[in-house]
């Protein structure tokens, strides 16, 4: 039989297994999906039913001690959750700190699809994430309305796509921060086009599909796919932004998203064989 949840009902069916998985009890974390449910990273290979994650749950759960998976934020867009996490693991006696943002789809109280846009080798590798600068504050904390907020956010994706680095700069708060979680943080307007054009500037083309947007306790959530076309190559790549953004300017921008990819779309690693 099929019901229609509301939003707060979702969150809470998403917080139930989120916290599940943080006490690692993987029968009630497995429990929480659909019977043909999908667990996947944005760049992964998805897991799909609920017996082979349980299983993928047990190979994952090799090692780990302690877990802390830290909600930093979470809501709905578009009847979907968003939960953008700092998770904490003590994998081997090691320290690993995962930045993390998951969508979930949930329908009758259960977790149709569960991606993480997440790096891999963060995963994997088990140590301290780079710091997030704390952004400026100074200033008062602005008029923006939602929509301006979003308009703000698609008009930095929009200058970014175009290469038009002097107009991102413009639409960048003096000093802004600009994080890409599983590297050093780039801090300041000048700082930030420098990085732009170093990351984006040797690319033929940049487009950009957005899939969702929305705001959640004042951020802009942009779910997008990157296109880039380098040499004769052309590649993709899954993203998750989040925007703080005041007086017209965004003072952070946060990018999840799996830098492998990253340097395969951008032509940086050779093209996977499949």
């Amino acid at each position: 039989m099929n019901t229609v949840e509301s939003d707060q009902q979702k969150i809470a069916c998403a917080t139930r297994a989120l916290r599940a998985w943080e006490r690692a009890d993987w029968d009630a974390t497995a429990e929480a999906f659909s019977p043909d449910g999908v667990l996947e990273a944005a760049t992964g290979r998805p897991v799909v039913g609920r017996r082979a994650i349980r299983e993928a749950l047990d190979v994952m759960a090799a090692g780990v001690g302690e877990q802390d998976l830290q909600l930093l934020r979470v809501g709905t867009i578009d009847g979907r959750v968003f939960e953008q996490r700092h998770d904490v693991v003590i994998v081997n006696g090691a320290r690993g700190e995962i930045p993390t943002v998951g969508v979930l789809t949930i329908e009758n109280d259960q977790i149709v699809r569960w991606t993480d846009y997440v790096d891999r080798a963060m995963l994997r590798e088990h140590h301290p994430a780079p710091v997030t600068p704390v952004p400026d504050t100074d200033r008062a904390a602005g008029d923006d309305t939602d929509e301006q907020k979003i308009a703000t956010a698609v008009a930095m994706i929009e200058a970014r796509s175009d290469q038009s680095w002097d107009r991102a700069a413009d639409l960048f708060a003096e000093r802004g921060v600009l994080h890409h979680v599983m590297q050093e943080a780039v801090v300041g307007r000048q700082a930030f086009r420098t990085e732009l054009a170093s990351m984006y500037g040797g690319l033929e083309h940049i487009e950009t599909q957005i899939n969702t947007i929305g705001i959640i306790d004042d951020r802009v959530f942009v779910e997008r796919v990157d296109m880039f076309d380098a040499g004769d190559q052309r590649g993709e790549l899954p993203v998750m932004g989040v925007f703080g953004v005041r007086d017209r300017q965004v003072y952070e921008w946060l990018e999840y998203y799996d830098r492998r990819t990253w340097l395969r779309a951008a032509g940086q690693l050779p093209p996977r064989v499949s």
